[in-house]
């Protein structure tokens, strides 16, 4: 038996947002979550989110952005490439959900690797 959760209304920020979609998946039974929940707030685009995320990524002393790809598509933002250590790609997660706009981060794209001088991989 396969049982769907659809899940809606409106929040005030993102953490609330997941948590209700978390708390919906954690039901015994469930398979999968539609959530329709609203986070409170005007809207952003993709593009102004990227801009945002890519001046995040120049300023930022974990990552060389030029090791990074970003792409934001419905406010999630998907972010490729390496990092010299997994926690940079954790702190990077992290941060990037404060970024106004933001829906969700993926960061699973994101390898880590030794970095040698002038930002290249051995």
């Amino acid at each position: 038996m396969t049982v769907r959760r659809r899940s809606g209304g409106t929040v005030e920020n993102r953490r609330e947002r997941r948590q209700a979609r978390r708390a919906a998946e954690s039901v015994p039974g469930v398979t999968s979550v539609t959530s329709a929940i609203k986070v409170a707030g005007q809207a952003r685009s993709d593009e102004e989110i990227k801009r945002d995320v890519v001046d995040y990524l120049r300023w930022s002393p974990f990552v060389d952005a030029k090791r990074l790809g970003v792409t934001v598509r419905d406010g999630v933002v998907a972010v490729s490439g390496v990092v010299e250590h997994l926690a940079y790609r954790d702190a990077l997660a992290i941060d990037l959900e404060h970024i106004v706009g933001v829906e969700d981060v993926d960061v699973s794209n994101i390898a880590a690797g030794p970095v040698l001088a002038g930002g290249q991989a051995p």
